[in-house]
């Protein structure tokens, strides 16, 4: 229903109006009269219409003053105006005010009845058109986790082909003009507790740092978990007051560790990187705070306060164990974050030590392909060829790049060269798990958990085997199931929300009716009969 001020000085062109607009607009209730500018004005500030007709000529303020002041009060107010021969010299003052349809005295019924519609479709469509974009802001509050976590791990992986191919920052809305980044590294060593906290890392801590950040900074973007740690990244708007920013950098590590060591009784290491201009500068940033937690000099560690001498540079023999196994799983991610751990564990080194020993993993990474009697390709993976690639360059970016573009393709090609059934195994998993859990609040981080694979692989094989994304089986899911239950007039819209899997009626009552074209009271009305239909 939408709400009609008239407002005229002549009381029979008030009635004439009332009349037509009674008999042929149902969906208008004329909720006030006004016979002077400064009635129409307390009018409009008492009942907030939709549309208001407003003669020009009145006594006092006139209609055009009136509306001026109206629609500072009230701006998606919309106005007929209505005025004589006389005075249509008005009519561009009317203009300016963005006046939507303009009516002739004596009225004609036709005109008004043209002029009214007018109007009202131009309301109708405005409240279409603000519908969608917030369907559009609900859509993209679903996304943007995905995107900044996206761009997260482009950033760990120093992706920056991906970054500028993708233009994460215009789809986040951000400029990152220059940042810093942190990097939380939660030491997991001995099996048992690894398998204790890495559990908690994916349940708990990311949504506590969530809640931490948000309450203490404008904006800042936290990855996934890998390899045991976790990256944050801060833009800025400038690199000015460097030493300002670093103090409070260190000081919001400590209470963040502080938090941590509060609520879930774990005790990570924080190591913060200076403040860089540009997205390249973050990257190098979050180099420095890798190399800043490496250091484990103490909880909270920035990279200015740091001697390298005081690092461990010796090569690890676990790491590299732990990169094979990533290799060996198909973990694209995990293996190229573990190996960034390895590689910059000896980024002082000099840089022909470092090719010497990066030729040395290439000849234990060419032993994976064997195992999967894969002789083809280990024997292309690191040959003469291969080798004199890596001897002839000459910094220790290009050695690392390269190194991590041979990983980046043999995950890839062992990928590949699995059997299709290894896929639909994975898939089957999949959905029996989200089967047996819809009516709970879980992620694609969960099921990916459940079935052993990355949640970025995951969501590739969703696509490519069920042809919808994880999202999309979530909610067909549900809304299956709340069909079942919506027949059964003893249980509330509410509980069924709930049941599966909801925790806004609201939203289930928008989901339910995109998936099935109807409200669940509107489905409840046309199956209650049988009580049956949708099972």
């Amino acid at each position: 229903m939408y709400k009609m001020i008239i407002a005229d000085d002549e009381s029979f062109v008030r009635d004439a109006f009332k009349m037509v607009i009674n008999k042929h607009f149902p969906q208008i209730r004329i909720v006030a009269e006004a016979q002077t500018g400064r009635e129409a004005i307390e009018r409009a500030s008492e009942y907030n219409p939709n549309l208001m007709i407003m003669d020009v000529k009145m006594p006092g303020i006139n209609g055009l003053q009136a509306i001026s002041e109206i629609k500072k009060i009230n701006p998606e107010t919309r106005f007929i105006v209505l005025t004589a021969y006389d005075y249509f010299k008005y009519a561009k003052e009317a203009l300016s005010l963005s006046v939507d349809e303009y009516i002739l005295k004596p009225a004609r019924k036709e005109r008004i009845i043209e002029s009214v519609g007018k109007v009202l479709g131009i309301i109708e469509e405005v409240k279409s058109k603000k519908n969608q974009e917030l369907e559009l802001k609900e859509r993209l509050s679903n996304v943007l986790p995905v995107l900044e976590s996206e761009f997260a791990l482009s950033m760990v992986f120093g992706d920056v082909e991906r970054i500028n191919q993708m233009d994460y920052p215009k789809l986040l809305g951000k400029s990152f003009d220059a940042g810093y980044s942190m990097v939380l590294d939660f030491n997991i060593t001995e099996s048992k507790s690894r398998d204790m906290i890495k559990s908690m890392l994916i349940s708990k801590v990311r949504d506590l740092l969530i809640m931490f950040f948000n309450a203490r900074v404008g904006y800042c973007i936290i990855s996934p978990v890998f390899s045991s740690r976790i990256a944050v990244f801060f833009p800025e708007d400038g690199i000015n007051d460097i030493d300002e920013i670093r103090m409070i950098s260190i000081d919001l590590a400590k209470s963040l560790i502080k938090k941590i060591q509060d609520e879930l009784e774990i005790m990570p290491s924080v190591g913060i990187g200076g403040l860089h201009k540009g997205i390249g500068g973050l990257i190098e940033s979050y180099n420095e705070a890798n190399l800043a937690v490496s250091s484990k000099t103490q909880s909270v560690s920035h990279v200015d306060d740091i001697e390298i001498k005081r690092i461990d540079t010796s090569y690890s023999l676990k790491l590299e164990r732990q990169l094979c196994e990533k290799i060996r799983q198909n973990d694209k991610y995990d293996a190229l974050a573990t190996f960034k751990e390895l590689y910059f564990s000896i980024i002082t080194w000099e840089t022909r030590d470092i090719t010497n020993k990066m030729c040395e993993l290439m000849v234990v990474l060419t032993r994976i392909p064997l195992e999967f009697e894969m002789e083809s390709a280990a024997n292309r993976f690191f040959d003469d060829t291969e080798r004199k690639k890596i001897l002839m360059f000459e910094s220790k970016q290009e050695i690392y790049e390269w190194c991590a573009s041979k990983i980046q393709r043999l995950v890839s090609h062992l990928a590949d060269s699995k059997i299709t059934n290894t896929e639909d195994d994975i898939i089957l998993s999949a959905a029996r798990f989200i089967e047996t859990n819809y009516m709970h609040e879980i992620t694609l981080e969960d099921v990916a958990k459940a079935v052993n694979v990355s949640p970025y692989y995951l969501s590739k094989l969703f696509k490519s085997q069920m042809s919808q994304n994880f999202i999309d089986f979530l909610t067909d899911l549900r809304v299956d199931a709340a069909k079942k239950r919506i027949p059964d007039s003893n249980v509330s819209i509410k509980e069924i929300c709930y049941e599966v899997g909801y925790n806004d009626p609201n939203y289930f009552t928008r989901v339910f009716k995109k998936v099935t074209g109807q409200t669940p009271l509107e489905y409840r009305q046309a199956n209650k009969s049988t009580g049956s239909e949708g099972k």
